[in-house]
């Protein structure tokens, strides 16, 4: 549902799903009957430079793109190119999910990422480079009263990451 909030809220008529992964979120009908496709409303174009049915490089712009549990797979001192590219690739929202918690799987060498990180330390790194589209950092995040999402945006224009609030009519305020 967040995607979704997002992709209404700002008015986004596309959508790039920057790392893809084998696209197993777009089979089948997980989201009430509907597909990903369908429930969010979009074109997709996916890309995935790692797997060869999706590694064909992006053209143009998205007005959304999605980068779910990307960075976390990345060393650090990536993070500012990739971020640069995003901008380049999205004119209006960088979605960005991530995990704050050690993971389960290993993808790839996690060098230079520490495992402890916390959402400031995502919102220090990511702030780093900036471009015209803004940027939602997603978070889960494993305390000992349970497993949250938290929502922080950093606009185009600003200085300072805002916490979002998820409203009981399926958007952000």
């Amino acid at each position: 549902p967040f995607v979704r909030a997002v992709l209404r809220q700002h008015g986004c008529g596309s959508l790039l799903d920057y790392g893809c992964g084998k696209g197993i979120q777009y089979q089948g009908t997980p989201m009430d009957g509907a597909s990903l496709v369908d429930y969010w409303g979009v074109p997709i174009t996916r890309y995935d430079p790692a797997l060869p049915e999706y590694a064909a490089e992006p053209t143009g712009t998205y007005a959304l793109t999605l980068v779910a549990h990307v960075p976390g797979c990345l060393p650090c001192s990536d993070l500012p190119a990739v971020l640069a590219r995003l901008h380049r690739l999205t004119n209006k929202v960088i979605y960005i999910a991530e995990k704050i918690a050690p993971t389960r799987k290993t993808v790839i060498d996690r060098e230079g990422i520490p495992e402890n990180w916390q959402p400031q330390d995502w919102m220090d790194a990511l702030s780093a480079t900036r471009g015209r589209a803004n940027i939602i950092l997603a978070v889960r995040v494993d305390e000992p009263t349970g497993r949250y999402m938290r929502h922080y945006l950093l606009h185009s224009s600003e200085e300072r990451w805002r916490p979002l609030i998820w409203n009981h009519q399926g958007g952000f305020s």
